[in-house]
């Protein structure tokens, strides 16, 4: 008796297994993640390449990569983290201009993740704002 109810189980488990197999989830294979976010992020091949390629930069925005684009080549999603190569400031006085832009001029360059521009504008601006609204002491 216990070897019809081992035969069973094999057959089943077998089965079960082989049905688990055949359904496993094809992945869109993705280009040029941050490394933060390596083996984080799977899109199911289900989805047609323009959703997922929205998908995609609707996850990377959220993660903290608003400049974030991705294009779609030969099956692939291709990230590109975006970057800032300019930064003009305009409708403030020219001593408090230029103080932004040498701050703003810290996110040129590859990639800025929100971080980094909260950092920039939260920090180090506000601060030195708050130091040109104070009243001399002198």
């Amino acid at each position: 008796m216990s070897s019809k109810i081992t035969w069973f189980y094999l057959a089943t488990s077998m089965a079960f297994g082989l049905q688990s197999e055949a359904t496993a989830q094809v992945l869109w294979e993705i280009d040029n993640l941050p490394d933060a976010l390596l083996g984080k992020i799977e899109i199911s091949k289900d989805m047609d390449s323009y959703n997922a390629a929205n998908s995609l930069v609707h996850i990377l925005e959220n993660s903290g990569y608003p400049l974030a684009t991705v294009f779609i080549k030969n099956d692939l999603l291709i990230v590109n983290l975006g970057r800032i190569d300019e930064v003009e400031v305009r409708g403030l006085d020219e001593v408090t201009a230029a103080l932004a832009e040498r701050y703003l001029r810290l996110l040129l360059g590859p990639s800025p993740t929100i971080d980094d521009v909260d950092y920039v504008l939260l920090r180090d601006i506000s601060v030195c704002f708050w130091g040109l609204r104070q009243p001399s002491m002198t």
